[in-house]
């Protein structure tokens, strides 16, 4: 029985270990996407560089939010988490169109 113990306590580490990663993985996903547009914006100017902003932007945030559902269902027994995994294919979408029409 204590080694059964034993082996419960270290899944549910683990488990936060894996969450805490993938947290650090969508923080740093974020400022590099901040980043990438601050220099962007004051390197270049024009109508094509802010089409390929908004395409670049929807495609990273599309991106993360197919990453943070996917992550989610690891933690929640394998369910997906539909809305998050919604705003992602959306957001690809939408930056086909507006590359599309550039």
């Amino acid at each position: 029985m204590r080694k059964i113990d034993e082996k419960t306590e270290f899944k549910s580490m683990e488990k936060n270990i894996y969450a805490n990663v993938m947290v650090m993985t969508i923080f740093i996903a974020l400022f590099t996407l901040i980043n990438i547009n601050v220099d962007w914006v004051k390197d270049s100017s024009g109508m094509g560089t802010m089409a390929k902003t908004i395409c670049f932007n929807l495609g990273t945030v599309g991106s993360i939010a197919l990453l943070i559902s996917f992550a989610q269902s690891m933690f929640s027994d394998g369910k997906i988490h539909w809305l998050l995994a919604g705003i992602g294919t959306v957001c690809f979408v939408a930056a086909m169109f507006v590359f599309k029409c550039v």
